[in-house]
């Protein structure tokens, strides 16, 4: 039997896989000696405990949240990386767009234009009107 931290990892790992494509996830780069073992830990916590196993929200919504944060924070690197996640998760563009300008509020339109930017040049407005 596995313990919860292996069971966590393993839940992190398919879920970083989902959204970005490896099982780091957006935590896969870290410039730290390859020994270190914090990419793990952190796969294990944030996508194995934070975004899969806790299931108040599910992790779109989760994931709406992140947008959500990076917007209004002015993390346009982590914006960038998290709007293809976004996409993978089931988030329209439209969400994405309202989520950003909804930062507004607290954040100052300046924060949200920058959101509206990013998302523009990752995921250019469709014609057509589907947003998919």
């Amino acid at each position: 039997m596995s313990t919860p931290s292996n069971r966590l990892f393993t839940q992190g790992k398919e879920l970083a896989e989902q959204l970005f494509g490896n099982a780091h996830g957006d935590v896969g780069d870290i410039p730290i000696d390859p020994k270190d073992d914090l990419p793990d830990v952190l796969v294990t916590w944030l996508f194995g405990y934070l975004l899969k196993e806790r299931t108040q929200l599910d992790v779109k919504t989760k994931v709406l949240s992140l947008i959500a944060m990076c917007t209004a924070t002015n993390q346009e690197d982590m914006l960038e990386r998290w709007i293809p996640a976004a996409r993978k998760a089931g988030c329209t563009r439209l969400e994405l767009q309202e989520t950003m300008v909804t930062m507004m509020i607290y954040a100052g339109w300046p924060a949200a234009r920058r959101g509206l930017n990013i998302l523009a040049s990752q995921w250019p407005l469709n014609p057509q009107g589907d947003d998919k």
